[in-house]
This record gives structure tokens, C-alpha cells and sequence, in this order.
């Protein structure tokens, strides 16, 4: 669980990440001056304040797993149509739909993390908050070298995407034999125990 919750903080930093190296590179491309590129940034924390107002339900309704599965590409799909905009006011309707899957994924890796603390003795919000600053940092690298050598803003998220679930994969299989692992010990150790003592 550990280690689905540090991946889920990385990927979900990574996606958001993605989109502010390339801001320069939407700007050309809607051909608009940085005061309205401002303007439609708005559609993001717009559409991270709306949904924070029933994201909880969402969380509470939705397994952790499905949202990261859902959540994640939502986010990045959204920089990828963003990217495609001809027009600042289809750019900011888009983000605020980014802003949507923000909030729901925020919560949801945010309380999954204070869940594993309360039904264990490890301490792991600020490691999980550590790999969150590792995917932003990794974005922000990649999103630059994208930019130098001139891939597009959609070709890019898109990357991004694949990436995404190239990586939920890994982490799947991952978990999958760590439970697996735990299961068997769990079996060897009982089944000690069960040995009958021998007699004098």
C-alpha cells in the first residue's frame, strides 16, 4: 500500500506538472499576449475550487484505485485537448476540467495516505509529499527538453499519458507480488506454528 500511495503522488505531480513548461508554447500557438493567457489560467483553480466543495463524496463513493485510474489521465487528457485550443476561452473551459480531476485526485491521495497512518505504526505524508516534489521537479525537466527540441505542446502530454499508464502497470505488478510475497510468508508461518511439538 506504501508504495501505491508514493507512486500515486508522483504520477499525479508529474501530470500536473506537464503543463507549466509549456505555457510559453500555448501562448504562441493561441497566438494571445501573457496578460490573457493569465486570464484562462483561471479555469484551473476555478475548476479545483468548484469541485473541492463535493469532492469528499467522490472519494468516498469511488475505490482509490479507480480514481487514480480515471483521475490521472482526465487530468492529462485535458492539457492535451487544452493544447489544441485555437481560443483562450476553450482553453480556460478545458483547464477547468483539469482543475476538476486535481481536486478529486488531491483529496483522494491526500486521505489514502492519512488512512495507511492511522492502521499502521509508518509515518509516510512527508515521503508521500517527497515524491509529489520529485514528479514536479521530473515534469518540469521534461516539459524543458521537450520545449528545446521543438515536440509540441499535445505530442507532449500525450507522452505523458502513456507514460502514466506504462508506469500504474509497473506498479500494479509490484504491488501485486508484494501481496503475494506477504501471503506466503503469512501461510509458511502458520503452518509452523500448527506443527505438532515433539514429545519427550
Amino acid at each position: 500500500p506504501k508504495r501505491v500511495v508514493f507512486a500515486s503522488f508522483f504520477l499525479y505531480a508529474f501530470s500536473l506538472g506537464t503543463l507549466f513548461p509549456r505555457l510559453g508554447d500555448l501562448q504562441t500557438i493561441m497566438g494571445i499576449d501573457k496578460a490573457t493567457l493569465g486570464f484562462a489560467l483561471i479555469g484551473l483553480p476555478f475548476g479545483v475550487q468548484l469541485t473541492l466543495l463535493f469532492a469528499d463524496r467522490i472519494v468516498r463513493k469511488i475505490n482509490f484505485r479507480y480514481i487514480l485510474i480515471l483521475g490521472i489521465p482526465l487530468l492529462s487528457i485535458s492539457q492535451c485537448f487544452a493544447a489544441l485550443s485555437q481560443s483562450p476561452y476553450t482553453f480556460a473551459g478545458i483547464l477547468v476540467l483539469g482543475g476538476a480531476a486535481i481536486a478529486v485526485i488531491e483529496v483522494a491521495v491526500n486521505l489514502e495516505a492519512d488512512r495507511i497512518e492511522a492502521h499502521s505504526s509508518h509515518r509516510i505524508m512527508n515521503r508521500s509529499h517527497a515524491y509529489w516534489s520529485f514528479g514536479f521537479f521530473g515534469a518540469g525537466i521534461t516539459g524543458a527538453g521537450f520545449s528545446q527540441i521543438a515536440i509540441s505542446p499535445f505530442l507532449n502530454f500525450s507522452m505523458i499519458i502513456a507514460h502514466e499508464y506504462i508506469d500504474a502497470a509497473i506498479s500494479k505488478i509490484i504491488t501485486d507480488l508484494t501481496t503475494i510475497s506477504a501471503l506466503k510468508n503469512k501461510l509458511i508461518k502458520e503452518k509452523s506454528t500448527e506443527l505438532p511439538k515433539p514429545t519427550a
